[in-house]
């Protein structure tokens, strides 16, 4: 017989309440274990087998007895099936992990939890020291390629957790512990086919009628009603019906009801989604409902039952806070109470969740219908489809396509691969030699030869040329924002259409905002007989406003008076890069930072000196709540983190968005893909994602949402954006050369900015500070003094040198390559980028707290000089602005900008929170 009880020690004072449940689960498993190895045949005892034999036991005889109840049986082996699973998973008796019982538990399991479930055997782990257990002597440890284990001196950062979030998290983790629905690797069981009995009130008839008087009547003459019988159950406009789709059990919101020209009792209703059926997964509220766009028209005879469903609003703030937190307390008690008495479950929504939008929004009155019979969702996808078709405007002059009117004489962006012959191998990694939009004015249209409106038609516009067609040191030293005039004319089809843009002579360019690019505005040496003609910009119809006689963008048009500016507190801010951008964007002022390490606070300081900096941690809530992380947040642990981050947020009430985007494409000449997760307070207006607008090439960046479907918060750049990319050459090629291991912090510049980056970036700096570089060793110097100075050039080209060793001044004889790398180049992609040296035509690797040779991101080494990166080049490549200063040594400096927000990106990010709070605003309210 095999004792498979846990064997546990003496708990600490916190977990005694888990202690005793634990060991009545391992007791209870170890009895079915029994039960189970006395049949002849395992498979015979079926899971309800089990649940009446253990329903049998006892009370004072059986230690494993839970009740003589068999309903009561099951709920607790569901309720404790993780423990149980894992038990069995580890038992040596392998025909135990796939017998009947344990199939049915894991299918009932995944019922009760509308989830997926593995059953995981874990792997052994060699016991170590306590992972929560802080040893100040004795750090924990970091791995680095090529050096085995390195100490690291940051201590530990404790967690602040709230009760809500403590609740979510802690709830989740009790019941599914590690084996969830992303995370078992094993084949796992397939998917509930239908819903449970007990959610539902199923008519016993399929009678139908409708109750009450004709209410109006549909565009096309239909009567509509209220509600109706069906089977004896009441259906009406705003409740929820159950439907078969597909031959699942869906559940659809009452739009609105009718009775069709054949005499038919009609519905059309909208899908509202389990919440596990969304991006959160298996970490929803399992009540909680969410009104989607995806509608369709039923017969009334074909809903299957009934749902008891309400729209649920709260009052939201921190005055608020006990109210509702009594609310939910006692609305989890009913529904507890309701589960275990089989009563049917009660669903609420309280938000819209789109897809196609990436996030979830407060309801507004115009997305739920009092019976009229129009539908939103309808709507909606009508006009998307008719803003996908071009289409020539009344007098045949113009054109509409994807929802922009374009007129002659009116300046656009077109798609390059309509104007350049297509390469067959891009260099995408490199990012290199990759094409803008072609600015093009609109000269005529040319129409079909059968007039129509909606027949084939063509365009012809005049090119504008851009710095990069010219030679390389011409485009190295232009304006980004300048084009040349030509005659050179082309025919295209409306589809080659991206957006309008501006083109205004040269002199009329105003001296001042450094970031028209985000206005979609060039500048040209215009011919006398051009006249410039000022677009609508898409992203100006809010907030472009003409003040005085002065030429349009004179002024900070889209300035937000300061009494409506965001006072910010920036949480985790390091030194202060994201609190830089959107102050810059005109949008908040930083009041608060809160910061772990004391270097980085004190950087935060100098830089935001009107700011309050507390070195600590906090617990807050906000009105607007941006989060910013790598981009395995949201795939990391099988997403579970990330979902469970947007479920706290929901619960906080917060509508919430999600996105990943790729900072190069927003204006640095860096590779550098985060995770952004926006919430707002309800009532507010969620902000869009900022539209990319430097060509770079990172493909489209996705979030998984289900099996089926994902989700890019903006397109890929790497076919084209308004803007070129922005290079090394561009960042970095006006500083003056330093050699290996540099100190000194300040130093003349040696020459003027070249490039329109550089200006930007140096302001009114006469000083150059923080050019100082890490010091390799002597065997790492002689080693990047031999990587050659050419593009890509890494220490796969050590191995075309004759000699392969280094004598080093002390007479040592050691490697050129290193063993480890040599050896194990060939099941770790050739180690690709190590030893690397940075190509000046192309971007940098993603910035990090430690530059190394040998590290993660191997690419560090100088274009033309033998040294890795300096700390000023580094932040150039996040776009930090020469004035911005860092606080500490080189390492700590390295650290703050390796986990910094790029000030680019935030800008972006703070102008469309700027048009976001503008539009919540009555437009007689935006007036200073």
């Amino acid at each position: 017989m095999h004792d498979c009880r846990y064997q546990l020690g003496k708990p600490s004072t916190q977990y005694p309440p888990w202690r005793e449940p634990t060991l009545k689960t391992a007791r209870v498993a170890k009895s079915i274990i029994s039960l189970l190895v006395k049949q002849a045949r395992m498979a015979r005892l079926s899971f309800r087998d089990v649940i009446k034999k253990v329903s049998e036991f006892q009370k004072n005889d059986n230690e494993a007895y839970i009740s003589s109840d068999p309903s009561a049986v099951e709920r607790y082996l569901v309720l404790h099936g993780q423990v149980i699973l894992q038990i069995f998973a580890k038992h040596p008796i392998k025909e135990l992990k796939k017998c009947a019982f344990i199939t049915g538990l894991a299918s009932k399991m995944e019922e009760i939890h509308h989830t997926k479930w593995a059953i995981k055997k874990r792997r052994k782990i060699l016991p170590t020291k306590p992972k929560n257990k802080i040893l100040p002597k004795k750090p924990k440890s970091k791995l680095r390629i090529g050096k085995g284990y390195v100490a690291s001196k940051r201590s530990a950062m404790q967690a602040t957790k709230t009760h809500l979030v403590d609740r979510i998290w802690g709830q989740y983790y009790s019941e599914y512990g590690a084996i969830g629905a992303e995370n078992g690797k094993e084949k796992v069981q397939e998917e509930r086919k239908n819903e449970e009995e007990d959610d539902v009130e199923e008519p016993s008839v399929l009678e139908t009628r409708w109750e009450g008087d004709i209410l109006g009547r549909t565009s096309a003459g239909e009567p509509l009603y209220q509600q109706a019988l069906v089977g004896g159950e009441v259906v009406a406009v705003g409740g929820a019906v159950l439907l078969e789709v597909n031959e699942t059990s869906v559940i659809y919101f009452v739009e609105y009801m009718f009775e069709s020209s054949d005499h038919c009792k009609m519905l059309h209703g909208r899908h509202l989604e389990r919440g596990s059926e969304t991006v959160l997964g298996n970490t929803a509220n399992e009540r909680e409902l969410f009104l989607t766009n995806a509608c369709m028209t039923v017969q009334l005879k074909d809903i299957k039952g009934t749902v008891s469903f309400e729209i649920r609003s709260r009052p939201w703030g921190h005055q608020y806070r006990k109210e509702n937190n009594a609310a939910d307390k006692l609305d989890r008690a009913r529904a507890e109470e309701r589960k275990a008495q089989h009563l049917p479950a009660e669903y609420f929504c309280k938000c819209l969740y789109s897809p196609v939008r990436g996030g979830f929004f407060s309801l507004q009155p115009n997305d739920i219908s009092s019976g009229t019979g129009s539908c939103s969702s309808c709507k909606m996808r009508e006009d998307k489809n008719e803003r996908s078709k071009p289409k020539l405007n009344a007098t045949m002059t113009g054109f509409v396509f994807n929802g922009v009117d374009y007129c002659m004489e009116d300046y656009a962006y077109v798609n390059p691969k309509f104007i350049y012959k297509p390469k067959k191998d891009k260099k995408f990694e490199r990012n290199v030699d990759l094409k803008s939009f072609v600015v093009c004015q609109l000269l005529e249209v040319v129409l079909p030869k059968v007039s129509s409106l909606n027949g084939l038609f063509e365009v012809i516009v005049r090119r504008f040329y851009r710095p990069e067609d010219t030679p390389l040191e011409k485009a190295y030293s232009s304006n980004i924002q300048e084009v040349y005039y030509s005659e050179d004319v082309h025919i295209l089809p409306p589809g080659a259409f991206e957006g309008k843009c501006e083109v205004r002579k040269k002199h009329d360019m105003p001296l001042r905002n450094d970031y028209l690019t985000l206005d979609n505005i060039f500048f040209c040496e215009m011919p006398v007989h051009i006249k410039p003609k000022f677009s609508t910009i898409k992203d100006d119809t809010l907030l472009r406003k003409q003040k005085g006689k002065g030429i349009e963008g004179e002024t900070d048009y889209d300035e937000l008076p300061k009494e409506m500016r965001l006072a910010t507190l920036d949480i985790f801010s390091g030194c202060g890069g994201l609190s830089k951008g959107l102050e810059q964007s005109g949008v908040s002022e930083t009041k608060w930072a809160i910061e772990y390490e004391e270097p980085a606070g004190q950087a935060f300081k100098q830089n935001h000196p009107e700011s309050t900096v507390f070195v600590n941690n906090c617990n807050v809530i906000l009105r607007y709540f941006l989060l910013e992380n790598v981009r395995n947040f949201v795939s990391f642990n099988g997403g579970q983190t990330f979902k469970l981050t947007l479920a706290s947020l929901l619960e906080m009430g917060y509508q919430v968005r999600f996105g990943v985007l790729e900072a190069g494409a927003y204006g640095v000449a860096q590779s550098r893909k985060r995770a952004f997760i926006w919430a707002a307070a309800p009532g507010e207006v969620l902000p869009e994602w900022p539209e990319p607008m430097h060509v770079f090439g990172t493909p489209e960046l996705k979030i998984k949402l289900s099996k089926r479907s994902h989700y890019a918060a903006v397109r890929s750049t790497q076919y084209g954006a308004p803007f070129r990319s922005i290079t090394v050459r561009d960042t970095i090629n006006d500083l003056p050369p330093i050699k290996n291991g540099e100190s000194e912090t300040n130093r003349e510049y040696g020459a003027d900015p070249v490039s329109w980056f550089q200006k930007k970036i140096r302001g009114d700096m006469l000083v150059l500070t923080d050019h100082i570089c890490k010091e390799m060793d002597e065997t790492n110097l002689i080693r990047c003094e031999n990587i050659p100075k050419t593009p890509g050039a890494d220490w796969r080209d050590l191995k075309n040198l004759k000699k392969k060793k280094i004598k080093l001044s002390s007479g040592k004889m050691v490697d050129m390559i290193p063993a480890w790398l040599r050896n194990k180049a060939k099941t770790h992609n050739g180690w690709k980028g190590l030893f690397g040296r940075l190509d000046m035509e192309g971007s940098f690797a993603t910035s990090i707290t430690d530059p190394r040779p040998m590290g993660m991101v191997g690419m560090c080494f100088h274009p033309e000089q033998d040294r890795i990166i300096s700390v000023r080049e580094c932040a150039r490549s996040q776009g930090f602005p020469d004035s911005y200063k860092f606080v500490g040594g080189i390492l700590d400096k390295h650290r703050q900008i390796g986990n910094a927000v790029p000030p680019p990106l935030a800008f972006a990010l703070g102008r469309k929170l700027k048009e976001a709070v503008l539009l919540k605003k009555p437009p007689l309210q935006q007036k200073p």
